[in-house]
């Protein structure tokens, strides 16, 4: 999947203040084109599966490569003496997995410094310090993902472009798969009996959990307001 400067994906993408201006203008029609492409402006279907946290467990099983997403956690003992006080938290982003790079989390663009990383069994945890000046708490300056199925939300490493926003990027995932359905009907349908069957519980999950959280993301979007929603029989229900 990749991004143009025409079309709905760029007008969405600038509505929400991103910048457009380098994407390109053409399609790549082989792969020498796509090769010639910024790396940012293109991914595949497994990098955009890669940054829904809630799949992630399926998607370490399928894939045998790096999620795009960590789990942020408040890093108690290193606040004990001045949290609540600074302007700055320390907290802990939690790789479930081990295999994302320091240097990603670099670019991520997020206010965080003094990065430091550490192994744990499972995975590893990169330390960090959150500087937010205008809140009294680090959750606003980070775009974080709550998540009904992850109690501590999740921050996504974006796969394409710079966005992070959970919602485009399911958007992209659901318009990928209708892509292969619609024009690969070979390879889908070894995806549905076939020697890629291993796909299909991952793809099925994936649907399963944008029913549930993609209509909160867009209505909690348009009315600017918190949703709070439960399944019924729930705990919360």
């Amino acid at each position: 999947m990749g991004v143009q400067s025409i079309g709905f994906l760029p007008r969405w993408a600038n509505f929400l203040g991103h910048d457009i201006s380098y994407y390109p203008k053409d399609k790549a029609k082989s792969d020498d084109a796509v090769a010639k492409l910024p790396s940012n402006t293109h991914c595949t279907l497994r990098q955009l599966l890669s940054a829904i946290p809630e799949i992630s467990d399926l998607f370490s099983e399928v894939f045998d490569s790096e999620p795009s997403w960590v789990m942020p956690l408040v890093d108690g003992e290193a606040n004990s003496h001045q949290y609540g006080k600074l302007k700055s938290t320390y907290i802990m982003l939690i790789d479930r997995s081990g295999k994302i790079a320091q240097s990603t989390i670099e670019r991520a663009g997020w206010p965080i410094a003094e990065i430091s990383q550490s192994a744990t069994n499972p995975g590893q945890l990169f330390r960090v310090r959150v500087d937010h000046p205008d809140s009294d708490y680090w959750q606003a300056a980070l775009p974080l993902h709550p998540s009904p199925f992850e109690n501590n939300g999740a921050l996504i490493l974006p796969p394409l472009s710079d966005f992070d926003e959970y919602r485009v990027l399911a958007m992209g995932v659901l318009y990928a798969m209708s892509i292969l359905v619609r024009y690969m009907p070979r390879t889908w349908r070894r995806v549905e009996g076939g020697d890629l069957d291993q796909h299909l519980a991952l793809v099925k999950t994936s649907l399963g959990v944008f029913e549930r959280i993609l209509p909160q993301e867009f209505l909690e979007a348009i009315t600017g307001e918190r949703i709070v929603a439960a399944q019924p029989g729930s705990f919360w229900g």
